[in-house]
């Protein structure tokens, strides 16, 4: 048999399974070969009465590949050069001490104003809703304070008018766990007040009180929460402690939706600090191997400000 036959035998076998698909009396998937005539029928007519008005099937699609290609799908948007595009999930890790909150201040400090931050430029201003479970209200403060001596006074209009702050202290009870309904809807109803583009939950630990290492049932539905962000259009940056042995702090599924991972750790060098840290991309989906490489910065602080300099 030539191969033009074989093709010929194939497509006519794909044919047949086509019409004969899938199902025998709700009892699961069965050989579709030997589905009866009129299976496939019979099981769309199950499906569309069990999932009626569970699933939005008229607007639940699939599409081939030529299709996709096809429709107009706005891209990402680079908020913060490629480091920060809209639409993802990122995460920074650390252990304490190693700058974390100063970082992610810094880099949204650079969002908010259409600022540069160590090797990434944002081209235009952006809202950022900075939610922060752990820090005393005097404490930020003071880094607000830091930050705006480093600006020109038109970028610290746009850093007073675009970086948003909810803060723990701000509620008398504290915040309420992002785990639960109410401390989801009201970080969806605050984005929505400040048409912020980006939130940051900073961290982790503060404002997923009730959540441990095993507790893998309640992180994945919080995790859902954060893909539907991602859906809905935000930028989602969460904040996590590492131990001293590097492990990220948590459920083991912490990581499984993120769309980037970043480790900052101390730079050692013959046995000592030196007072650097270095910048690691444990998981990146949008760069390449060359943009994700390893690179070191110093963090200076002083009353005058505080600056990133890259060594």
């Amino acid at each position: 048999m030539d191969k033009y036959a074989s093709l010929k035998g194939f497509v006519m076998l794909l044919r047949n399974l086509e019409n004969d698909v899938v199902q025998s009396a709700g009892k699961g998937v069965t050989n579709i070969i030997k589905a009866p005539e009129g299976a496939f029928d019979k099981f769309k007519a199950q499906a569309n009465s069990t999932l009626s008005g569970k699933v939005d099937l008229d607007g639940l699609k699939v599409m081939n590949s030529g299709e996709l290609l096809k429709t107009n799908i706005p891209e990402r948007e680079e908020l913060l050069g490629n480091f920060i595009l809209s639409r993802t999930i990122n995460n920074i890790s650390g252990e304490a001490g190693c700058g974390k909150s100063t970082l992610a201040m810094a880099a949204c400090t650079a969002i908010s104003t259409g600022g540069r931050f160590l090797k990434w430029q944002a081209e235009m201003p952006s809202k950022v809703l900075y939610i922060d479970g752990e820090m005393l209200l005097s404490d930020l403060k003071i880094r607000i304070k830091k930050i705006c001596h480093e600006l020109s006074v038109n970028q610290k209009l746009l850093f007073m008018e675009n970086l948003i702050f909810l803060n723990g202290e701000f509620c008398e009870d504290g915040l309420p766990s992002l785990l639960t309904s109410e401390g989801q809807m009201l970080i969806e109803l605050k984005l929505l007040e400040s048409r912020a583009k980006v939130v940051v939950l900073d961290n982790l630990t503060s404002l997923l009180p009730d959540a441990d290492s095993a507790d893998t049932i309640a992180m994945k539905a919080f995790l859902q929460w954060l893909k539907n962000l991602r859906y809905a259009g935000y930028t989602v940056i969460t904040i996590n402690h590492m131990t001293k042995s590097g492990a990220r702090c948590g459920s083991v599924v912490l990581d499984t939706y993120n769309d980037m991972t970043i480790d900052l750790t101390a730079e050692v060098r013959n046995k000592e600090k030196t007072g650097n840290t270095r910048f690691t991309f444990a998981k990146s989906r949008h760069l390449s191997a060359s943009q994700k490489k390893d690179f070191i910065y110093r963090y200076d602080d002083d009353e005058s400000g505080q600056t990133f300099t890259l060594v």
